[in-house]
């Protein structure tokens, strides 16, 4: 027979299941529809970002006289609404000017942190820099507790008067992954972007994003999506104009080879600066094309079709609690939902990888970049909370087999650590080390293997061990 049954009948699951269709990623099968808000002015408007519900930008300083008005940015700001319409005037946000060039920023909200982009150079040869128009490299400050009394600021430790570093961009997610451009030597390019990692309060040495991700022109322009997709702006050879947006996905550790928008949002110009709200429905992005002034901001409309997925059930378990056996069901799909639909009877014991969960070499503390897959199992264990999971950890086979086993124990257990610190309950998941006992491939004690045939034996999986009936 053939029913519709209500997707919430069901238990969802991640994209890693086997028995789905992967996932449809960030941007595939998407329309974007652009229009020109009407607070650009006829200067340049530029680098837009998020700031709870205001837009914040950077701007020419039009109150300027003209011979100075070309030089500086001012950061301005104006409201939006739930749908990232403006709904207010822009105004100059007064706590973050100074006689210099202001922004780019991103901000945290999970940290409550603004990041901002200065010139770095000291007040005292402010008329040296208007005479000479000697050129000044950028900085990055940081302001904690933005927009209250308590605020203070501090500088990146890695600011450096010997070149750049500005555009930051940080994943929303826990406020500790920073990924910025900077034309500091040993890139690729005239402009690279370099990752830092917050540990224990501290960033981490930059990091190069290396030549999958630069090239020999300029990445400028970052923004961290929330499932960690990277977008930024290149003048890469291939590319529609001077910038080019593209986009890269995160996986394996690594950045994937970026991709073009295309004429979708990329023009014979230079496009730039692509921002984007948390549930991807709509952003911000910059270009000069021709619009109101030299540069402008413009809306951008994210619309994703909606798709239909038939699967062939077996046996579901419905909320009157009675089995629907040997059913056609029809699904209707949207970016809220995932492709998967978890069929109960089948799925105890049965293990799903979760991709992306790393640590450092011999330690077991999470690093900031798993937590985006971690948070896919306790978005799972949030919405079905019947279920029971053991969370299992492995290494590969270098090392004392004790150690690893210790090691792996660890590790699981500082994943579970995380996921009941966002509320799960400890009854419901549980750790279990396997260390080198269960290898994937060939790759045992004395058999000489590849790094990346080591690191698939290095995984964290979970399966389903019980199921409550509570519907």
């Amino acid at each position: 027979m053939k029913v519709v049954i209500p997707i919430l009948f069901f238990l969802l699951s991640i994209q890693s299941f086997a028995i789905a269709k992967e996932k449809r990623r960030l941007f595939e099968e998407t329309q974007l529809l652009i229009n020109c808000p009407s607070f650009n002015t006829n200067l340049s408007d530029i680098s837009p970002a998020l700031v709870g519900n205001l837009l914040f930008f950077s701007s020419r300083k039009v109150e300027m006289s003209s011979h100075e008005k070309n030089t500086f940015y001012d950061i301005f700001s104006t409201p939006l609404d739930s749908n990232g319409n403006v709904i207010g005037n822009r105004q100059t946000v007064e706590s973050l000017h100074t006689p210099f060039h202001d922004g780019p920023v991103c901000f945290c909200s999970h940290t409550n942190q603004l990041f901002v982009t200065r010139t770095d150079i000291e007040k005292s040869k402010i008329l040296r820099f208007l005479r000479q128009r000697d050129h000044y490299n950028l900085k990055l400050e940081i302001i904690d507790n933005f927009g209250k009394p308590n605020a203070s600021s501090s500088f990146f430790k890695y600011n450096n008067k010997g070149y750049s570093i500005g555009h930051p961009a940080v994943r929303a997610g826990g406020g500790d992954t920073l990924i910025f451009a900077s034309d500091m030597r040993g890139g690729y390019g005239g402009a690279d972007l370099y990752m830092s990692i917050r540990r224990n309060g501290e960033w981490g040495l930059p990091q190069n994003l290396g030549p999958e991700v630069n090239s020999e022109k300029e990445e400028v322009f970052p923004f961290i999506c929330e499932d960690g997709t990277l977008i930024f702006a290149s003048s890469r050879n291939g590319g529609l104009g001077g910038l080019d947006l593209y986009y890269s996905y995160f996986k394996d550790g690594v950045y994937e080879k970026p991709v073009n928008f295309g004429s979708s949002i990329n023009s014979q110009d230079d496009d730039f600066s692509f921002v984007m709200n948390e549930t991807a429905e709509w952003g911000y992005f910059s270009s000069n094309r021709h619009g109101m002034g030299s540069d402008d901001i413009y809306f951008v409309k994210i619309n994703r079709p909606s798709k239909q997925a038939e699967e062939k059930v077996i046996d579901a378990l419905p909320k009157n609690g009675n089995l629907v056996a040997n059913a056609d069901i029809q699904i209707n799909l949207n970016e809220s939902t995932q492709d998967t639909v978890l069929l109960t009877p089948k799925i105890l014991n049965k293990k799903f990888a979760l991709n992306n969960i790393y640590y450092d070499l011999n330690k077991w503390d999470i690093l900031p970049e798993s937590e985006i897959e971690l948070n896919k199992l306790v978005k799972l264990l949030q919405d079905n909370t019947s279920i029971i999971v053991e969370l299992g950890s492995h290494t590969d086979s270098r090392g004392n087999n004790d150690y690893n086993m210790v090691l792996s124990q660890k590790r699981g257990q500082s994943a579970v650590n995380y996921i009941i610190s966002k509320g799960v309950e400890a009854s419901r998941i549980i750790a279990k080390g396997y260390g080198e006992t269960q290898l994937i491939n060939k790759c045992a004690n004395g058999i000489k293997c590849s790094e990346a045939d080591h690191r698939l034996n290095r995984r964290t999986e979970f399966k389903i061990i019980g199921i409550v009936n509570n519907l």
